[in-house]
């Protein structure tokens, strides 16, 4: 009788009974375990998207796979006893009952020894965002956020590292996230965003306007008022901060960089510039009247502002000041060169040729001129 004549074999028949001959091989002398189970859903989801990954009772990743895409079924081979945990590792914002089991393997009792499912049940998606700082692309944490359907209000919570926040388990729907702070300013306060087969994403619709820089000037350490603080930016800012803008009258910037506005000390030497964006600025105290500059250290200081209220903690010191006038012979009268100008009995100047008298580095504190 001829023989059959047989056609040519596929390759992935020949792989599969290769890897099969290896197994039963290797079977034969280890023991070879393995866990295996399902991730279930009552919802359509992409079970492709969802791996399953076995570490060790000390951390460490033994072992990763995806889930079937047709039935969410996955198996992992083992081949030391011990104790293992079997984590879900679904993209991020989803939500899985439970998220992680702990085996320990005998061979004999454990359910993966006996051959029983480990299961993962779906439990919803997510509504993931971040709440940035104006003209940045991250932002603060603290903000609290609300999630609402219709007029519900589903949970609240409040933005981690960077301004981000997840929402979950969610089902399918539309929702609305509303933020909100007791003292940083929103642009936008809210966003809706819609929940199909996939996780909502809200992006960095919220925004918070900016952030105060506060700080105070004093003397002999007692509050100052009356002296100028000016803000520079080394770069254009997205929008103005809340301060008076331009230069006080007289100031001269002398540092190459944008005057942005100024604030002025208050009665107990404090100062406050509002809606600062982050970035990195100078502040230079200044007072100059047509007699007196105060001399203040520092001279500059550069602050840099982050995702939050800043709050200087070096204060501003005048350390004295420098005095300036005329002598005349009569109020308006003609100017008087050479004369002796006596301060505080103890340091004397003559007038220029126009009448004119300079002291500088004066301490705080009374003074008389004779």
């Amino acid at each position: 009788m001829p023989a059959t004549k047989r056609g040519p074999v596929h390759p992935s028949i020949f792989l599969f009974t290769l890897l099969f001959t290896y197994l039963w091989t290797f079977c034969e002398g280890n023991d070879f375990l393995g866990c295996g189970g399902y991730v279930r859903s009552d919802v359509d989801i992409n079970y492709a998207q969802v791996g399953v990954k076995l570490y060790t009772k000390q951390g460490n990743l033994k072992y990763e796979t995806e889930c079937a895409p047709n039935n969410g079924y996955y198996f992992m081979p083992i081949y030391d006893k011990g104790q293992y945990i079997i984590k879900v590792s679904p993209p991020s914002g989803w939500s899985f009952d439970p998220e992680e089991v702990p085996v320990k393997i005998d061979g004999e009792t454990d359910a993966c020894s006996q051959g029983k499912d480990i299961n993962f049940h779906f439990k919803g998606f997510a509504v993931i965002g971040k709440v940035v700082s104006l003209g940045s692309t991250s932002g603060p944490k603290g903000v609290t956020v609300s999630l609402y359907r219709g007029d519900a209000l589903i949970q609240t919570t409040q933005t981690a590292a960077e301004g981000s926040y997840v929402f979950t388990p969610l089902s399918s729907g539309k929702y609305t996230v509303v933020a909100s702070h007791p003292t940083w300013p929103l642009i936008k306060n809210k966003v809706t965003v819609e929940v199909a087969d996939e996780n909502g994403d809200a992006g960095s619709s919220i925004v918070v306007g900016g952030y105060s820089v506060s700080g105070s000037v004093i003397t002999d350490g007692q509050p100052t008022s009356g002296v100028n603080v000016i803000l520079h930016a080394k770069d254009s800012l997205p929008a103005k901060p809340a301060c008076t803008p331009g230069d006080p009258s007289g100031y001269e910037n002398t540092l190459g960089q944008t005057t942005v506005c100024y604030m002025v000390s208050d009665a107990a030497g404090s100062f406050t510039f509002g809606l600062v964006p982050p970035g990195v600025y100078t502040l230079a105290p200044y007072f100059h009247s047509p007699t007196t500059k105060y001399e203040v250290t520092p001279s500059r200081l550069e602050v840099v502002v982050g995702h939050e209220d800043l709050v200087l903690q070096q204060p501003f010191k005048v350390e004295g000041f420098s005095m300036s006038g005329r002598v005349t012979k009569s109020a308006g009268g003609e100017v008087i060169t050479g004369a002796k100008v006596l301060l505080d009995k103890a340091r004397t100047t003559l007038t220029d040729q126009d009448g004119l008298y300079y002291f500088e580095n004066i301490s705080p504190g009374s003074t008389r001129l004779r």
